[in-house]
């Protein structure tokens, strides 16, 4: 699956789910969610090196997951190609890093 399609895929569960609940992930309630999402992924980055506990991956692989559904979706509302930034951004760090 390509990164568009999976583009798609991500912005039509969020809005599925939205109606499902009566929720709207609008601009504003994405951004604050997508923070919400961060918060959860700074936790197991505390558990190892705050609170000297085992990080748990599988969270830690769910909470990638989540952010990277809610950029997609803030992408759809900024009307971005991921796809398209992603392989521009790519080629502007080899280029100025000189890989």
């Amino acid at each position: 699956m390509e990164i568009k399609d999976i583009q798609k895929e991500a912005n039509d569960i969020v809005l599925a789910v939205d109606s499902k609940l009566g929720a709207n992930h609008n601009e504003e309630t994405t951004f604050i969610h997508l923070l919400e999402e961060f918060g959860e992924l700074a936790r197991q980055h505390n558990n190892k090196s705050i609170r000297k506990i085992e990080q748990d991956k599988t969270n830690i692989e769910e909470e990638i997951a989540d952010i990277t559904i809610l950029l997609m979706r803030l992408a759809n509302i900024y009307n971005v190609n991921m796809e398209e930034i992603l392989i521009s951004k790519i080629s502007k760090l080899k280029e100025k890093h000189k890989l």
